[in-house]
């Protein structure tokens, strides 16, 4: 049995999101109570990570002493000055098998299954004729580039003897990655009709998929591989900017840092005074305990919380589910 702590979008950055270093160190307490082995995140980690080295402090150097591994999301760099150089060792805090020492692709095998973190955040310049990782300052390909959100050449190819390594071994797989690889989710990995059709040659070895990036939940079985997309943590984007802000009385407990990730300061902070108040945000962060038992049946104990100010989303887009909880589901891989 192998138990692990999932969350993805936290989307840290102080001038913008109301979500603090408070706000992860509730997720992870939930994850050491819970007793998992690991805690995996799936991208859009932190915004501004140049300059907020207390929250990878936070999550790497975790007082729970929790196994960290994630992926790189397309917001991971949307601040200039934040790179892949800076970003890839920021990815773990464990041994993982790479291909090469400054990889942002990886994998590590625990309890039988071989978790593969994958980078989805490549595409393709067609007048250079190059694949190129997106660039500093950017969410996305820069313009007039295709495959976007793809995996380049070599990752894919790197994918594939990754499975067929766990295939001999006999080892479970499961893809993690911050765009969704189903093809029928609201946005998609542009890889994602060549990784389902790669999958369809590891049946029983590749048994599920799990992203973030939608902040939103989706759930879904594609040619015996279970697809799960879970929502973000407390940034829940419902598709339509509020006409108004939030009341001006509204604060949030802020704490200010140095560079050294020390703290300098704590206030009451207003939600008005945020560059995104007119987005939809949780009171508390969510996250989800997934348990995968030796025999395939899986079990993600989900979580509610209440929107902010009680504040509900009024016209909520069914094609795009932003709701303020994650689904308690159970169901059995293709073992």
């Amino acid at each position: 049995m192998v138990k692990f702590l999932l969350f993805s979008d936290f989307h840290y950055d102080k001038k913008r999101y109301p979500l603090t270093v408070g706000d992860l160190e509730k997720v992870l307490k939930r994850g050491y109570d819970e007793k998992v082995d690991f805690v995996l995140q799936c991208g859009d980690f932190c915004v501004d990570a140049v300059r907020s080295p207390e929250i990878f402090k936070a999550l790497l150097q975790n007082k729970y002493n929790l196994p960290v591994y994630g992926v790189c999301g397309n917001h991971d760099l949307e601040i200039m000055g934040n790179s892949m150089e800076f970003l890839v060792p920021l990815l773990t805090n464990s041994k993982v098998e790479k291909p090469f020492p400054d990889a942002s692709y990886y994998y590590v095998d625990i309890k039988g299954i071989r978790f593969i973190c994958l980078d989805t955040n490549y595409s393709f310049d067609p007048v250079a004729k190059v694949w190129e990782h997106t660039l500093p300052g950017h969410t996305m390909g820069k313009a007039g580039n295709t495959n976007l959100a793809c995996l380049c050449p070599e990752e894919f190819n790197w994918l594939k003897n990754t499975l067929d390594d766990a295939k001999e071994k006999g080892l479970k797989a499961i893809l993690v990655s911050h765009h969704a690889l189903s093809g029928c989710f609201n946005f998609n990995c542009g890889s994602a009709p060549e990784i389902k059709e790669l999958l369809e040659n590891y049946i029983n070895t590749a048994v599920m998929c799990i992203n973030g990036d939608l902040h939103a939940e989706y759930f879904a079985f594609i040619n015996y591989v279970a697809y799960y997309s879970i929502t973000s943590t407390r940034y829940l984007d419902a598709n339509t900017k509020r006409e108004t802000a939030y009341p001006d009385s509204l604060t949030y407990e802020y704490t200010d840092y140095d560079m050294q990730g020390n703290i300098i300061g704590k206030y009451q902070k207003p939600f008005n005074s945020l560059q995104q108040k007119y987005k939809y945000y949780t009171e508390e962060p969510m996250s989800a305990i997934v348990t995968i038992n030796d025999d395939g049946v899986v079990n993600i104990k989900g979580c509610s919380v209440n929107w902010v100010a009680g504040i509900t989303p009024s016209n909520r887009d069914l094609q795009h589910p932003h709701y303020p909880y994650i689904t308690d589901r159970d169901f059995k891989l293709y073992y």
